[in-house]
């Protein structure tokens, strides 16, 4: 039987090949929506890091049930910052709503955290504080952000559909994992958590850069709603009307 250190080396070189072919299809793309290819292989490449610094046993801290590595919570934080920026661009839902998402997504993410690392009461109002951020997240996603994607080309509505689905399919099951870990309810142990939690995480990386890169005329798409200064501004001769 293989370890924990396996799975976490097996997903974060999966991970790492996801990270160099999704380069290189950025390569290809349009210039006007390279930079959200960046943004993707940014996002999977800092999840492919994060795994291979928990094969390698670092930044671990002592938890109620066993040694976590803080790797894969800043993994996390930068790879749910690129998606909820894509997200926010595809949808066309705002600045507020998707800083309002990734704030939320935050708290998710270290609420459940902190909550491994404290016993009682602590523990109890941090798992009320994540279940609170989560409780967000479906809202934000399937309300403001919703509407607001309705609102859009057939394309990008049919792309935040894809990723809506995605993002809220993964939050359930990583939601489930971490209450019935060794530092919750303690239903399942260690290896099969890891397991799990990992394969969750590869099916949802992968499934995000397919989503973008099969997709990228969305972002085509929002390219072309953004203001141009040039256009906005341009005279009939030719010159600029100051601001």
């Amino acid at each position: 039987m293989f370890d924990i250190s396996t799975i976490y080396l097996v997903s974060g070189a999966t991970l790492g090949v996801a990270t160099l072919v999704f380069a290189t299809l950025t390569r290809r793309i349009p210039d006007t929506t390279r930079r959200y290819g960046v943004v993707t292989v940014v996002a999977v490449a800092s999840m492919a890091l994060a795994y291979m610094a928990m094969a390698g046993d670092l930044l671990l801290v002592e938890t109620t049930g066993q040694d976590q590595s803080v790797a894969r919570f800043i993994g996390y934080t930068v790879a749910w910052g690129g998606i909820v920026l894509l997200t926010g661009v595809v949808s066309g839902c705002g600045r507020a709503n998707t800083i309002a998402l990734f704030v939320a997504i935050c708290i998710t993410l270290w609420g459940s955290f902190a909550g491994w690392l404290v016993s009682g009461i602590l523990e109890l109002a941090l798992t009320a504080v994540t279940i609170g951020g989560l409780a967000a997240v479906t809202y934000l996603l399937l309300g403001p952000i919703q509407r607001a994607a309705s609102n859009e080309s057939g394309d990008r509505m049919l792309l935040y559909g894809k990723l809506k689905h995605l993002l809220l399919l993964a939050w359930l099951v990583l939601m489930i994992l971490s209450v019935t870990s060794e530092q919750n309810l303690a239903l399942l142990d260690t290896f099969v958590g890891q397991l799990v939690a990992s394969y969750v995480d590869v099916i949802l990386f992968l499934g995000f850069g397919g989503f973008v890169f099969n997709n990228i005329g969305a972002f085509e798409d929002a390219t072309d709603d953004a203001p141009s200064t040039t256009t906005e501004n341009a005279r009939p001769d030719g010159l600029e009307t100051p601001q």
